[in-house]
């Protein structure tokens, strides 16, 4: 399963109020509401990297812009993302076999290696980076669909 973030805005009621620009508006428009995406998506990766231990290829690659339709556009994300973003704490038993125990043998403190080497169990939190990752995407927006405005008038002149 896969969440998707949708960036839409609504065009039609905006363009019929400009009725003597070319249809390019429609186009420019549709543009930057991808590069909106594209910006979410920037967003949401740099903060699963800054906030994960460990760097997870399957959510990093899972998380990505798709343009639908001209004025139309998602951030698709796996749900092991949504997951990892808003899990309750709970307890992990450390059995061998397990890629949480191969961790804990590598990576943690000398408290967990010892836990795991007795096959115990700890507490595991979420790691949230979607809330973050947005808001950092989101800063841009403005200025992405001024741009996009500005390059469709400027080409309509020509």
């Amino acid at each position: 399963m896969v969440l998707a973030i949708t960036v839409k805005s609504n065009i039609t009621n905006t363009l019929s109020m400009f009725k003597n620009l070319p249809m390019n508006v429609r186009k420019e428009i549709g543009d930057g509401m991808f590069k909106i995406a594209k910006s979410h998506q920037r967003g949401l990766r740099f903060q699963l990297n800054r906030t994960s231990k460990r760097f997870d290829y399957k959510i990093y690659s899972g998380i990505r812009a798709e343009k639908l339709s001209n004025v139309r556009s998602v951030v698709k994300m796996p749900q092991e993302g949504v997951w990892l973003d808003s899990m309750k704490p709970h307890a992990v038993q450390l059995k061998r076999g397990r890629r949480i125990h191969a961790w804990a043998m590598a990576k943690g403190s000398s408290r967990v290696k010892e836990i795991a080497m007795r096959q115990g169990m700890i507490t595991v939190r979420a790691k949230p980076f979607i809330e973050a990752g947005l808001m950092r995407g989101r800063k841009n927006n403005d200025k992405i669909l001024q741009h996009s405005l500005d390059v469709a008038i400027k080409n309509s002149r020509k």
